[in-house]
């Protein structure tokens, strides 16, 4: 199969069943949770633009956590052995 024959994430609904995040995604999410927060929170803000990113901001948070909920367990290490 050629690489690029993958799933197309700009066509991805963000309330289908199948979407996976990645590292990455997650990341983009973080940097992107704050402007939301922030928009969300700002009176000068229209009221609509206001709730939308609210919104966002609540499906970002969602995201992030289940994302870091499915990921395993950190592993510590003591002296070179795994505990």
């Amino acid at each position: 199969m050629p690489a690029d024959d993958g799933p197309d994430g700009s066509l991805c609904h963000s309330t289908c069943v199948n979407l996976a995040y990645t590292d990455l995604d997650i990341a983009e999410h973080r940097a992107r949770l704050p402007v939301l927060m922030t928009e969300a929170l700002d009176p000068m803000t229209p009221r609509p633009r206001r709730d939308r990113a609210a919104a966002q901001a609540d499906l970002i948070l969602s995201v992030i956590e289940q994302h870091e909920m499915s990921r395993p367990k950190a592993v510590h290490t003591k002296g070179g052995q795994t505990t």
